[in-house]
């Protein structure tokens, strides 16, 4: 399976040159993803934390700087901004991340994360990887496209922060608004060599809400002399699912968990309030507010009812739902097929998890396409663990290969000569 994808590629852009370059080609991906392993492993061994991303904004920096690229470090943060002019056309934007999470590595390869208890568990450090071959093979190779190309190391996007602040500090203002913006993701559930797609609505929004619960503390012999704000935070957990059940309409995807509930310092004490930490989740943006509003009056009327204090409900900043240009991701989906085959393309269902990817476009006013590669090896006979998990690690050469495919194939076809 390995390049047999190339000879499609080029003829599909240039069918002159297919028979003439397709060796040559072959080769140069090949060797150009083994020579990009040892900044994927530092990047792996050196993780950084949201916002902490110092390091890895410089190792970036660097490597772009070294391939010709016009480089500007700090936008938004840690944020790197790289930008590629090629004469007139339209101006693509190619956007990968840089945060790790707080995750103990557990996959045992010798390049294993060197701090403990941070890890690039999600692939961010392969979407850099795959970022910068992109770059270099569109330097070299500056005949096949025209226009510019603006490439956006995020920091930050493991909070739902990143995006935004780099858009705050001038991203569409101090450099070429982009016509377009497109970003690749891992996806731990697909044998790696293919590409997901979803036109439309793709991933949901997020919005994570602190809660807290107020009572009246007291001895627990004498729950009557107390106000147990565990009975009341009980009640407000199991109502949360009756928004979902009985307020909206059941054919609209959306969802509401309880990730942490924390009260209480011994056995016999009733405590006098209990945090709860809840995040909401959906694709449509006025069910999204009525959820946020349903939920403060549902924790204000059970507290009423309870004889208890006001609880407060703060919102931390989330991210609006990733909405796929039906257009432009019908028009990737053409330029994947071509560079990869049909059987290598997939369509998927929408996804209830998020990306703060999503505020490039609603802030800036122009089509996004966010889409996924599959990082299983598909020879592995033993279990492969998903994104976020101490033993996810990506078959790295063949996702890198096909994200270099992948998106090298969608910019020719935006940025055509």
């Amino acid at each position: 399976m390995k390049f047999k994808f190339l000879a499609a590629l080029l003829l599909w852009t240039i069918p002159a040159l297919a028979d003439q370059h397709e060796a040559r080609l072959q080769k140069d991906i090949a060797e150009r993803v083994e020579r990009l392993y040892g900044f994927y492993k530092d990047l792996h061994m050196n993780p950084e934390l949201s916002g902490e991303e110092k390091r890895t904004a410089s190792k970036v920096a660097a490597a772009w700087k070294k391939i010709g690229l016009e480089v500007t470090e700090k936008v938004g943060g840690h944020g790197v901004v790289g930008v590629l002019k090629n004469g007139p056309g339209p101006v693509t934007m190619l956007r990968a991340e840089m945060d790790a999470l707080p995750v103990k590595e557990e996959t045992g390869v010798s390049f294993a994360s060197k701090r403990s208890g941070v890890m690039h568990a999600c692939g961010h450090d392969l979407h850099l990887t795959n970022l910068l071959g992109v770059a270099q093979w569109l330097v070299e190779n500056k005949k096949l496209w025209t226009g510019t190309l603006v490439f956006v190391a995020q920091p930050a996007e493991e909070n739902l922060r990143g995006a935004k602040a780099m858009i705050q500090d001038g991203l569409f203002t101090r450099f070429p608004k982009p016509s377009v913006a497109l970003a690749a993701h891992t996806f731990g559930d697909k044998k790696s060599g293919s590409v997901l797609y979803r036109p439309g609505p793709a991933f949901a929004s997020s919005d994570s809400g602190d809660v807290e619960i107020f009572g009246k503390g007291g001895h627990g012999a004498f729950p009557h002399n107390a106000i147990d704000p565990f009975i009341i935070s009980s009640e407000f957990i199991l109502k949360l699912q009756t928004l979902l059940g009985r307020e909206t309409d059941p054919l609209q995807s959306k969802v509401i968990s309880v990730g942490s509930v924390q009260g209480g310092t011994k056995h016999n004490i009733i405590p006098p309030s209990v945090k709860i930490q809840i995040t909401l989740r959906t694709f449509d943006e006025d069910l999204r507010e009525q959820l946020k509003k349903r939920i403060v009056e549902l924790a204000e009327g059970i507290a009423t009812t309870n004889k208890a204090p006001k609880p407060t409900v703060d919102y931390i900043q989330g991210t609006p739902p990733v909405v796929n240009d039906e257009k432009l991701m019908t028009k990737m989906k053409s330029a994947f097929v071509g560079a990869l085959g049909d059987n290598r393309v997939e369509e998927i269902p929408p996804m209830m998890s998020s990306e703060d990817f999503a505020y490039y476009g609603r802030m800036g006013g122009f089509p996004t396409a966010f889409y996924l590669l599959g990082v299983r090896d598909p020879k592995s006979e033993g279990p492969f663990y998903f994104n976020h998990h101490p033993k996810f690690l990506p078959a790295y050469h063949q996702t890198v290969e096909t994200g270099m495919l992948s998106m090298i194939a969608a910019v020719l076809s935006l940025n055509k000569p």
